[in-house]
């Protein structure tokens, strides 16, 4: 117990005499409104279009790779069947992707509507 009190106080110490030197004027920062006015919901919303907007760049991506994979298989069937499992996947999980946000979007759609939230 003596060692880690022994440790610690030093470091207490100087961090009460550092907010001693550290002016008042110093610590009255003016906050600005992190969402500009928007509400919590349209804000969700900006946050999940993007999201979804770099999903689709990654699913490009990995079915652009799953065609590349296939060109450089050169016939060979288990390498060409490696690439046409990425391509499926690909699809597959774009279509979870999309299917989870019309639902996520019906959801909040048919709350709002029935609890009158704006």
């Amino acid at each position: 117990m003596k060692r880690i009190l022994s440790k610690l106080f030093p470091q207490t110490l100087i961090v009460f005499l550092f907010s001693l030197l550290v002016p008042a004027s110093a610590l009255a920062v003016s906050w600005t409104d992190p969402l500009k006015g928007l509400t919590l919901q349209e804000a969700m919303g900006s946050i999940i279009r993007n999201a979804i907007g770099y999903v689709g760049i990654l699913g490009l991506l990995g079915f652009l790779w799953g065609g590349f994979k296939w060109m450089i298989a050169g016939g060979e069937a288990k390498k060409v069947q490696q690439a046409k499992d990425v391509m499926i996947w690909t699809v597959v999980g774009m279509a979870v992707v999309f299917i989870s946000y019309a639902a996520v979007t019906f959801v909040m759609k048919t709350l709002t509507t029935v609890a009158g939230i704006k």
